[in-house]
């Protein structure tokens, strides 16, 4: 079974908040999640370059375990105690529209400032066991229940998780 996380992303340029730095998305996820497979399908909507503040990655990061991380204030993200960019070697990932890249929740990543004129907007879409549970979950919007092997009959249809949406802003409100 699968469920997911959807976000849309516009990074603003010359917004200090939009420049990530190096992460595993189980720093926000919590490091209880660190023992889950969470999977990200980012897909930016328009074409990446330095300028407007491609993604970066470390191949084979993701096999050192979850590493801990502290907020940086300053830009709204957390911020590896160690620098990753030390231990393995950063491979830059210009993409075009209709590229996607695929990872899981201990890459460590980053995107750098958007210097362009126009925002970089992407979508990314995590999916996940809807068996798992961690400490930061409540904190996304609700996931919709992709596929099921063992129970095809229990995926999402929209008014189940439209019910999901409504049920969650009030919770929020």
């Amino acid at each position: 079974m699968a469920t997911g996380i959807i976000a849309v992303r516009p990074k603003i340029p010359g917004d200090k908040r939009k420049t990530v730095l190096w992460h595993q998305d189980s720093h926000y996820f919590g490091q209880d999640a660190a023992s889950h497979r969470i999977i990200t399908a980012w897909l930016p909507l328009v074409n990446t370059d330095e300028t407007n503040g491609y993604m970066r990655v470390i191949p084979g990061s993701h096999q050192w375990g979850y590493q801990q991380a502290e907020m940086d204030e300053e830009h709204h993200a957390y911020r590896p105690l160690e620098g990753p960019s030390l231990r393995g070697d950063v491979v830059e990932c210009p993409m075009r529209v209709g590229d996607v890249l695929i990872f899981n929740n201990l890459l460590m990543h980053c995107s750098g400032a958007n210097t362009s004129d126009h925002i970089r907007w992407s979508v990314d879409f995590r999916y996940l066991s809807p068996q798992v549970q961690f400490e930061r979950l409540r904190d996304f919007l609700p996931g919709f229940l992709a596929r099921s092997r063992s129970t095809p009959d229990t995926v999402d249809d929209w008014p189940t998780w439209k019910r999901r949406m409504e049920n969650f802003r009030e919770a929020s409100a």
